[in-house]
């Protein structure tokens, strides 16, 4: 077993023995320090980490040789205290949680709404294009109306530029929208990982 290996385990049966982090930390040092002074008396790390045993007997002994000294301190009135403290502040968090979740969903629902009506400017110029188009051919139709179909037809093909233009921003504008809505998602519903 290697040095690495075996300061795992050791680290691990102090967690399971109730020893804090500092004062794990600082055994696994002393550890360390004592493979290290081994290796540097001619033996291998191998040799050094079989000459101090397996790791649970080794935390087990370490912790007993200290009488205790290490051992974690009860916390029990600080955890019932936290568990009160959640059981009677819940009507008040609860309430704050639903708050903010209904903040958020008229966030979003505004700035949907938003893109929604900037995407019916985009059908309004399209649609304008079309009339442009339909109203010039009606009146060429109509006796002396070669003027108006002449207007008529500039006009929907300005509708046609000013929504090709619009489209262009609406698509960008959506895509933004979208990584947003993906990234606060995210964001908030992460899940935080666990070390």
């Amino acid at each position: 077993m290697s040095a690495t290996e075996f300061l795992k385990k050791f680290d691990k049966n102090l967690r399971r023995l109730g020893v804090e982090t500092g004062e794990r930390r600082q055994a696994v040092a002393y550890y360390i320090e004592m493979i290290e002074d081994m290796v540097s008396d001619g033996m291998t790390e191998q040799e050094a980490v079989a000459a101090l045993g397996d790791p649970a007997e080794a935390a087990g002994n370490f912790v007993s040789e200290m009488g205790g000294e290490f051992a974690k301190k009860p916390r029990s009135s600080g955890k019932a205290l936290r568990t009160a403290a959640i059981i009677i502040g819940s009507p008040l968090w609860i309430v704050a949680l639903v708050v903010l979740a209904v903040i958020m969903l008229a966030v979003y629902i505004c700035i949907w709404s938003g893109v929604a009506g900037l995407w019916c400017g985009v059908a309004g110029f399209a649609a304008g294009l079309i009339g442009g188009i339909g109203g010039a051919a009606i009146a060429l139709m109509v006796p002396g109306g070669a003027v108006a179909a002449i207007w008529l037809a500039g006009c929907g093909i300005v509708c046609a530029g000013i929504g090709i233009l619009w489209l262009i921003g609406m698509i960008k504008l959506t895509k933004v929208c979208a990584r947003f809505t993906g990234w606060s998602f995210k964001t908030i519903f992460k899940r935080r990982r666990t070390r």
